[in-house]
């Protein structure tokens, strides 16, 4: 329905409806596209002195509140746009997350931060009114509340834990003299990685109608959903644990999760795409997380991603495909013609763009076998030449389509070879080159460069030794974090390369090569299959700098998602089709927070700068970049992600040396903002 409707609708419905909020028109115009692309910053609020980390907004939408690397927090009145109180909150260093604790009138604010403290603020929000309730181990990235669980919040650390806080139980019980005991009220251990590396709590969100659902986005690429009925507060001798809580379900990006047939190099990218926000929808029904150094991913919550296929290897192979209802055949064609053709020309993004638009619709009995493997060698070769986080992954998928259409079509065979090498899946393409080659012989000069053993060049040994000291590094912190753990217990295991515990693999072709079957392992996650059945992903922005950027759900009925990015721009997606149609320039150097208004079409954005912006659409015109020039960030962004020097920017995920070098900074008198 087009805009000016649903303004009439809005007008002249439901009159007698005390809150238009809940009805249908105010939905559909809270983030209607025609609004989304007039959105202007209409206000700066500036009164921190250091880098925002977070926004929360008030269950009425009154009251926004930010947390600062200046240790405050600061509430501001969404109406005059002033700040309505600035609290001094007793941390000591940068803070990480903000919330306000429901059924308290808005009286109560919790925070926590780089200093590992979790606190409450109490109304009329003078110095004496903040208290300490809680020390983690680990530096504290979230906290969250629930409107359907009054005067309660939950924590969630880089120690591993989330912990549970009753505001109407406030005493000693939160805090532990003994070293060796946790308090009473650890409700979520995550548990180890490897060794003694722990997972860390990155994120939370609760579910927005049952409240007892609860997702966390961890320090790996896992998402874990815990079902709070099964669980309850206790202790922990030595504050961690071999026997993490067990989720009752858990979501991956399939690229990351199948990786057991990948060489060190993939599986170590993927160690590093940790997620690094969660949220659920409106409904609780799906999942949006965002991804350190990969994209942003959704996920059907409802659904059992890896048990819905027959073969492991087609989940998440809709994740592009644009759901266009119908189409006539002549006009399919057309379109295909024009998407080989910038195959042909190396224009891989505007192939894609319309080759998508026809994937899904090329029913069997429609279209002849040779035209749908054209198709799918298309895609293919689209996503090897593009080659942005997770095409490779895709056009191995559209090449195992095409292969099962036709396994004697040579060109399909090679393309799968070419996708196999560069998915980083070295063994099984050097197994499938040399059935290609024993089977088409003329084939062999094209194939010879794939069985040879991949070069190291000494640049990459560099990168590899700069690697192994961020590795180092970083275990050194764990260490720290997990340093009271008790030595020589069972370690649990939740990498794919080192728990292969499930029976669960296929392959494709050629049952016999054992290759394809390892490709195709899906491990368990403590006990529990993992969902990988990605709805839509989303593309465009960069986010290797910092791991506390957020993508969050836009407008009453979600109909965008809308993240911060590297480059300093806040992107706006259509949820549907996954298609980018804003950009706004939102900070001069990072966006990290991006929270939507409950209700109005506002959205809020911080970063570096020391400042809130608050944007609305009051253009008269469509304000948005063009399609050229967004096509031209997504691209910078993802050559930003793909370069391998990012990775070491991981060095400043240390919290140990951070502190360091952040001291030292202050010392001499100079600013200094947290990465993460």
């Amino acid at each position: 329905m087009n805009i000016e409707a649903l303004l009439k609708n809005r007008e002249f419905s439901h009159r007698n409806c005390k809150s238009i909020f809940t009805r249908g028109p105010q939905r559909q115009l809270q983030a209607h596209a025609a609004l989304v692309k007039r959105l202007v910053c209409d206000s700066v609020l500036n009164k921190h002195d250091g880098c925002v980390n977070r926004l929360c907004w008030n269950q009425s939408g009154t009251t926004l509140a930010s947390g600062s690397d200046d240790t405050r927090v600061i509430l501001w009145d969404y109406n005059t746009r002033t700040a309505r109180h600035v609290i001094e909150t007793g941390h000591s260093m940068n803070i990480f997350g903000v919330c306000f604790v429901p059924g308290t009138n808005d009286h109560i604010v919790a925070s926590g931060g780089m200093d590992c403290e979790v606190r409450l603020h109490f109304g009329p929000f003078r110095p004496e009114g903040s208290k300490l309730v809680a020390t983690h181990r680990g530096r504290v990235k979230d906290v969250v509340s629930s409107p359907g669980v009054p005067k309660v919040i939950w924590s969630g650390a880089e120690d591993g834990l989330v912990r549970q806080f009753d505001t109407r139980m406030l005493d000693d019980r939160y805090v532990s003299e003994n070293e060796e005991v946790s308090p009473p009220n650890v409700l979520i251990d995550l548990g180890r990685r490897h060794l003694t590396r722990g997972i860390r709590v990155m994120g939370m969100s609760v579910h927005p109608l049952d409240p007892t659902k609860m997702a966390l986005a961890c320090g790996d690429h896992y998402i874990r959903l815990f079902d709070r009925r099964m669980l309850r507060a206790h202790s922990l001798s030595g504050w961690g644990s071999d026997s993490p809580t067990t989720p009752v379900d858990v979501f991956s990006p399939p690229h990351m999760h199948f990786d057991a047939g990948c060489d060190s190099f993939t599986r170590k990218q993927h160690v590093n795409s940790h997620s690094t926000s969660v949220q659920f929808n409106c409904d609780g029904s799906q999942l949006l997380c965002s991804y350190h150094s990969d994209n942003i991913y959704l996920f059907d919550v409802q659904s059992r991603g890896i048990k819905s296929y027959e073969n492991a290897w087609q989940n998440g192979m809709r994740v592009d495909e644009l759901k266009l209802l119908k189409m006539a055949k002549d006009e399919v064609k057309v379109l295909v013609r024009e998407g080989i053709s910038y195959v042909e020309s190396r224009r891989f993004s505007a192939a894609l763009s319309l080759l998508q638009k026809v994937s899904g619709l090329l029913n069997p009995e429609q279209y002849e076998p040779s035209f749908r493997q054209s198709v799918f060698r298309a895609l293919a070769r689209a996503y090897l030449g593009r080659n942005w986080r997770a095409d490779a992954y895709l056009a191995l998928q559209y090449c195992i389509r095409a292969v099962e259409i036709d396994s004697g079509d040579t060109a399909s065979r090679v393309l799968y070879v070419k996708a196999l090498s560069q998915s980083g899946r070295h063994a099984a393409c050097q197994a499938e080159g040399k059935k290609v080659v024993a089977e088409f012989p003329l084939c062999a000069d094209e194939i010879h460069p794939f069985l040879v053993k991949p070069r190291t060049d000494s640049s990459d040994d560099e990168d590899r030794d700069d690697d192994d000291e961020v590795d180092d590094m970083n275990e050194d912190t764990d260490d720290y974090f997990q340093q009271d753990s008790n030595d020589g217990q069972a370690v649990t295991t939740v990498s794919s390369r080192e728990s292969l515990e499930d029976d669960e693999s296929s392959s494709t072709f050629g049952e016999d090569d054992g290759l394809n079957n390892l490709m195709w392992v899906s491990p368990n996650i403590n006990g529990v299959s993992v969902n990988t059945d990605t709805l839509r992903r989303y593309i465009g922005y960069s986010n290797i700098q910092t791991d506390i950027k957020e993508a969050k759900f836009f407008g009453i009925d979600d109909s965008h998602i809308v993240a911060g990015s590297d480059d300093g721009r806040a992107y706006i997606w259509e949820k549907e089709s996954g298609q980018l149609v804003n950009a706004l320039q939102a900070d001069e150097d990072i966006v990290n927070c991006v929270q939507c208004h409950p209700f109005q079409p506002c959205l809020a954005t911080s970063g570096i700068e020391n400042v809130v912006r608050l944007w609305n659409p009051l253009a008269e015109v469509d304000v948005s970049p063009t399609a050229q020039e967004m096509s031209q960030m997504i691209g910078e962004n993802q050559t930003q992600m793909n370069r391998r020097e990012g990775e070491r920017l991981n060095i400043m995920q240390n919290p140990a040396l951070f502190r360091l070098l952040l001291q030292a900074h202050h010392e001499e008198g100079v600013q200094v903002c947290a990465p993460s």
